[in-house]
């Protein structure tokens, strides 16, 4: 099962566990892109159905995953990617957008994860593994409603590893940095900000899968961030906030 799967990141994760072989349930509010990466993955061999939700809808959520199960009860793998950024500072952001952010990149998973838990069980364990970001381990100003409800997830995933370990139920997290993505495509050409690749963030997915890794961090240069920033904060503060300025134009006036 793999949620935001329509287009970024998400698709990327289709194709490549399509490559893979796995059976596929992509979920996604867009109805024509989501038909068009289930066709993608049809070609590449996979068989792959699509079921159509909007994740901002946290009791919907419930319905959406409670109809899945009845139609395919035996999902051992949840991938978690649906997200959403505001983009703005926390002054002018509205407390609305907040909320949704929230829904979608926090409250939902969480919704996900706490439906399947016992279905995992029954079947003798699986893999979680949700899409969470850079900026949930480093200040990210212009965009902290979105961080926080990031830092949320990451920090869900932290202790439900441990927590569902016993039922061999492997949880684990990705923090993507700067993603080639249509939401940052205006972005893709500013200097010096390292920009991966969807099919990277993919592979990161699988290696989570197969080596069981709780935590796992895109790319040597965020890598090398991560390092730094628990090391010496108040340069790597500064150096975001020029990133920052860089590629949130509501940083710039």
């Amino acid at each position: 099962l793999i949620t935001g799967a329509s287009r970024g990141i998400g698709k990327a994760i289709a194709l490549h566990f399509a490559k893979k072989g796995y059976e596929l349930i992509l979920v996604s509010r867009s109805e024509d892109d989501l038909k068009s990466v289930t066709l993608e993955c049809k070609r590449l061999g996979a068989k792959t159905y699509y079921v159509l939700a909007d994740l901002s809808n946290v009791l919907k959520v419930k319905e959406v995953i409670d109809d899945i199960q009845k139609t395919f009860p035996n999902i051992s793998n949840l991938i978690l990617n649906a997200g959403i950024s505001t983009s703005l500072t926390f002054e002018d952001n509205s407390l609305e957008n907040i909320q949704n952010e929230l829904n979608i990149n926090y409250l939902a998973p969480v919704t996900i994860i706490k439906e399947y838990i016992p279905a995992l069980k029954t079947i003798g364990g699986g893999n979680i593994i949700c899409i969470s970001s850079f900026s949930a381990l480093v200040p990210f100003p212009g965009n902290s409603s979105y961080a926080a409800s990031k830092a949320a997830l990451y920090s869900l995933c932290t202790s439900l590893k441990i927590e569902l370990e016993p039922y061999n139920i492997h949880v684990g997290c990705v923090l993507p940095g700067s993603t080639k993505t249509d939401m940052t495509k205006q972005f893709h050409e500013t200097p010096f900000v390292p920009f991966d690749d969807p099919s990277e963030i993919a592979q990161c997915v699988e290696d989570s899968i197969q080596k069981k890794e709780a935590v796992v961090i895109p790319g040597i240069l965020y890598n090398a961030a991560a390092l730094t920033y628990k090391l010496f904060p108040k340069p790597v503060d500064f150096l975001m906030t020029l990133a920052a300025k860089i590629v949130l134009p509501t940083l710039k006036k």
